[in-house]
């Protein structure tokens, strides 16, 4: 989704669906919900499902209840969530399983249209399918005469400059650059964050004629959190430079803190003090979920 006006569309389509389910006393099918993809987005999208669902029924939605919602989750690798340790993805997965979620791992899909989807050699029907299956760079960006791959990522040398043009820079999702383990910088927040603070002072370096510095990615960990359910994720820890495995109250504090601190680098101390305020205020006052 690229804008406001597209998260609305799901999120009225969705809610939509299970009012029609509601009102079709013939239905007993549950609304099956397609998800391509199981990384952090999927994953995260099918566990919010299953809670907006258990919301519809408190709110007293007729005939909803939880078996009213059937997720698949379609990964074309071994597991869900591979940038993350395996035995997280293994707790993930057992906390969507019970949740109902239908995951299908090493799942190629082939084809797709408004309600089926053609996955390997089977044709699947589903209600809704969104697809979260990784990231592309804008088309734009192989039409301008910089080298590019096949997702249309700008190639950039450890400097972060672009190949062949010093005196370019490229960063975050749209820059391609292979660490030395040979895999790529992930298209992450956090990745770019550190990106964009070496790009800042080898622009100042260039200006003044110093040597340029390259870039290291510090992977500082990942968290997911799938809804009320339960948060995973493992965090690096900085004195003894090792990764710590967290889940259930303590992730889901830490998930919690990551997006304060990102609030504080937007917006100041200041602001972002008012907006937890707000958003306190907003947990007594609105109700838990919007359907309009």
């Amino acid at each position: 989704m690229d804008s406001a006006l597209e998260a609305e569309d799901l999120h009225m389509t969705f809610l939509n669906r299970f009012l029609q389910f509601s009102e079709n006393i013939t239905q007993h099918e549950p609304v099956k919900v397609t998800i391509v993809g199981g990384g952090a987005t999927g994953v995260e999208l099918a566990a919010e499902l299953y809670a907006t669902v258990d919301r519809l029924e408190q709110y007293g939605v007729h005939r909803l209840h939880h078996n009213s919602l059937q997720v698949d989750i379609i990964e074309a690798t071994e597991r869900i969530l591979p940038v993350l340790p395996e035995a997280l993805a293994k707790k993930a997965q057992s906390t969507l399983e019970e949740l109902g979620v239908r995951i299908q791992t090493n799942r190629t899909v082939k084809g797709v249209n408004a309600n089926k989807l053609m996955i390997d050699d089977q044709e699947i029907s589903a209600d809704l399918i969104v697809w979260a299956a990784g990231v592309k760079a804008p088309k734009f960006l192989a039409d301008l005469d910089l080298p590019t791959n096949r997702i249309n990522q700008i190639e950039v040398k450890n400097n972060l400059q672009v190949v062949g043009h010093d005196q370019i820079y490229a960063i975050g999702d749209c820059a391609f650059l292979l660490q030395d383990n040979d895999c790529p910088v992930p298209a992450t927040a956090q990745a770019a964050h550190q990106m964009a603070k070496v790009c800042a002072d080898n622009i100042a370096a260039q200006i003044r004629g110093k040597e340029l510095n390259n870039f290291t990615y510090a992977d500082h960990g990942t968290l997911v959190a799938l809804s009320h359910f339960q948060a995973v994720g493992n965090l690096l820890d900085e004195l003894l430079k090792r990764n710590w495995l967290v889940e259930g109250k303590v992730a889901h504090l830490a998930y919690v803190s990551l997006y304060r601190r990102h609030q504080i680098a937007i917006h100041g101390y200041g602001k972002t003090l008012w907006l937890i305020l707000v958003n306190l205020l907003e947990k007594k006052v609105k109700p838990k979920l919007k359907l309009y």
